[in-house]
């Protein structure tokens, strides 16, 4: 049971950090009214 939570909780975390990177990399990449490198 520990285990399951743990990875469980590992995979959440990890897929909130690769959801905002990728956020952040649309935005600014793409993001209204910004053209800096």
């Amino acid at each position: 049971m520990k285990k399951i939570a743990l990875i469980s909780c590992l995979v959440f975390i990890s897929f909130l950090f690769i959801s905002q990177g990728l956020l952040a990399q649309r935005y600014y990449r793409g993001g209204p009214g910004i053209e800096d490198e």
